[in-house]
């Protein structure tokens, strides 16, 4: 599952692996905390990240899977 994809509206990639998540070009993560905080990394440095991807992560960790 990718939570975002480079696009014209994401400047990340990010995708689930047997690892944890990684964000391409950038690092892996054991868990969603450090990854939201990564993204919103991204964000403060003028990069796109699209709400839908974090809105995505918000929603997993707080156990609803539906939306995946």
């Amino acid at each position: 599952m990718a939570y975002a994809r480079f696009s014209r509206k994401s400047d990340v990639y990010v995708y689930a692996s047997k690892n944890g998540w990684i964000c391409a070009s950038c690092d892996t993560f054991s868990d969603l905390s450090g990854l939201k905080k990564h993204l919103l990394k991204h964000r403060k440095r003028g990069d796109r990240v699209p709400q839908d991807a974090l809105d995505a992560i918000n929603a997993e960790m707080k156990g609803d899977t539906s939306r995946g």
